[in-house]
């Protein structure tokens, strides 16, 4: 059997959602998608998560959401993703073993009567906290993951391109997609790797279109003028982007078979 699956880039702000609930509907049917999978770590108001700015987009179709560095930016939103309100999950190799942190690295869920595993990873380049190692990370998931499990999709959370590169090539043959987030920026590389693997060095994000990575470009513009700190302003209106990319995965040998790129442009409004 072959399964769709589309990953999103990461949601930023009310901007964000609202395209994505424009969106969503028609490209699920025009692409038959199985499941779609979110990153979620900036969608309320860019910096964490909190079950209503989950929810919203959850109901027009959103499955999993992952995470990355602003995972735990929100109380409530640690709390939504400990007790499961949504399945949502955080980068695996948060912490050290043996540390606990709320939440799940990965998560199960089902397609066709087909188990799928989603991973969350992240990188440890140019990242002033101290994660651990993410591709040590990946090993201790799929072995908990274990071997009757084919499809295993993962969100590589990362600055540095190079590291997920060499992130895809590790995962070789052990992932079927390997999806790079966080830099906003998408990239024009999605290929199938050697052994198998789908993969994209960044899928991009779903917000504002005119900004700087999401945020107010007014903003973001005089802060590399003049080296002063402040607190960015999202759009709510205005043209929205949506970056994703499609992986087609054959469920016998959890093999990517195909992976294009998805990405739209759309005037939203209050």
């Amino acid at each position: 059997m072959i399964i769709k699956i589309l990953a999103i880039g990461d949601i930023v702000g009310k901007i964000g959602r609202r395209a994505l609930v424009a969106l969503l509907p028609d490209i699920k049917k025009e692409y038959d998608v199985d499941l779609v999978i979110a990153n979620a770590e900036n969608i309320a108001h860019g910096k964490g998560f909190s079950y209503e700015t989950l929810k919203e987009v959850s109901d027009v179709g959103v499955d999993v959401f992952t995470t990355g560095n602003h995972m735990n930016k929100k109380p409530e939103g640690v709390t939504v993703m400990d007790t499961k309100q949504m399945t949502v999950i955080r980068p695996y190799n948060w912490a050290e073993p043996g540390v606990s942190v709320p939440g799940e690295g990965f998560v199960m869920t089902e397609v066709g009567g087909v188990r799928i595993a989603v991973v969350n990873v992240i990188g440890q380049a140019f990242f002033k906290e101290k994660y651990a190692n993410p591709f040590h990370g990946f090993d201790r998931a799929l072995a908990e993951i274990g071997d009757d499990i084919k499809v295993i999709i993962v969100d590589m959370h990362a600055e540095a391109t190079s590291e997920k590169v060499a992130f895809g090539w590790y995962a070789d043959g052990r992932a079927s997609c390997v999806f790079g987030t966080h830099t906003h920026v998408p990239t024009a590389d999605a290929r199938i790797l050697l052994q198998g693997t789908g993969y994209v060095s960044d899928l991009g994000m779903t917000g504002d279109y005119n900004g700087v990575i999401g945020v107010s470009r007014e903003e973001a513009v005089a802060q590399f003028l003049t080296n002063l700190s402040s607190n960015y302003t999202l759009k709510e209106e205005g043209t929205a982007q949506m970056n994703a990319v499609v992986a087609s995965i054959d469920t016998e040998t959890g093999k990517c078979i195909a992976i294009e790129r998805v990405d739209r442009v759309i005037e939203v409004h209050s």
